[in-house]
């Protein structure tokens, strides 16, 4: 295999790493959140106007989040790819990574 391909492997793997971690981290503070706007369990005390836990779901916020994690991400997956083409994949089978 070329560098390049195996640098586009590696940015694709850490792409859907990112996706499935960013995708179930949003999931979950979804279903928290709806929890706590349905299930007021904590009340904050009298010290406040509100007597429980705001939640406040805005689409556009989440979309951002998503958005900046993907991009996050890629350049995550992206900086240790271009390493990987320095280096020659025969010496390393060969000799190990000294």
């Amino acid at each position: 295999m070329s560098e390049n391909a195996i640098s586009s492997i590696f940015i694709l793997i850490g792409s859907v790493i990112t996706l499935g971690a960013t995708a179930s981290g949003i999931m979950g503070a979804i279903i928290v959140g709806y929890f706590i706007q349905k299930y007021p369990l904590i009340t904050l005390p009298d010290a406040y106007y509100v007597e429980h836990i705001p939640v406040s779901f805005d689409i556009g916020l989440i979309a951002a989040v998503f958005t900046t994690l993907m991009i996050l991400g890629f350049f995550a997956s992206l900086i240790p790819s271009r390493r990987i083409q320095t280096f020659s994949v025969a010496h390393l089978l060969k000799f190990g990574a000294e």
